[in-house]
């Protein structure tokens, strides 16, 4: 935990990838990842491949991720 939280630290920008075809908890874990980065002032992007599947459009900040 603490090497990760170093990484984090240490770093300003990221990109947190998902798996093809994502379900709830990868776009869930995704988005929030992103917003705990941005709440410490970092710039956070979501990626996922094939986007977000409707059935998930419902999440916040979905109409975000690339």
């Amino acid at each position: 935990m603490r090497e990760i939280a170093a990484f984090l630290r240490a770093h300003r920008s990221f990109v947190i990838l998902g798996h093809v075809d994502p379900d709830g908890d990868a776009i869930g874990s995704a988005l929030g990842l992103a917003g705990m980065l941005r709440a410490e002032g970092r710039v956070a992007r979501v990626a996922l491949p094939g986007g977000v599947p409707d059935t998930y459009r419902f999440l916040p900040r979905t109409d975000e991720v690339g």
